[in-house]
């Protein structure tokens, strides 16, 4: 038997569950939130005839992956993350985007969008002030947003 993993990767994580491509894996489909830390272990999987497709968020370098599935144009999510401030801020004002790590590059690709967008007269009266990001945990999360507003 072949068996199909599901896999979402983290930056803790990635390295004890890719383990499972031993086990007569035909593909292995990521969502990678470890950047190009998880290439190496794709790139194993590859080498034992495993193929692999990642989403939502792909490996920045390729390295390692077959197949890259966008669910999103990531420069229109940036031009509606910058009408989103726009809208909520009515016009003007400063705001900051607090990401959920610095290694998920579909994050990392929209905050780009969005900060090419916001070079636009339309957002001319915005101010991005600052990006933080809560290395995937809710208690620092937490703590960056509040660090945000004092």
């Amino acid at each position: 038997e072949r068996y199909v993993f599901f896999f979402f990767s983290s930056r803790r994580r990635h390295t004890r569950y890719i383990s499972v491509t031993g086990v007569q894996t035909c593909a292995l489909p990521i969502s990678n939130n470890a950047g190009d830390q998880i290439s190496p272990a794709a790139v194993a999987a590859q080498e034992a005839g495993v193929k692999v497709v990642t989403w939502d968020s792909p490996i920045p370098s390729a390295e390692g992956e077959d197949l890259f599935v966008a669910q999103v144009d990531f420069g229109s999510i940036g031009t509606v993350m910058a009408d989103m401030a726009l809208n909520i801020l009515g016009g003007e004002g400063e705001f900051a985007v607090l990401s959920a790590t610095p290694d998920a590059a579909n994050q990392n690709a929209w905050i780009a969008a969005m900060k090419e967008a916001l070079t636009d007269d339309k957002y001319a009266n915005l101010n991005l002030v600052d990006t933080v990001y809560g290395d995937d945990q809710s208690e620092v999360s937490y703590n960056r947003a509040l660090a945000l507003v004092d």
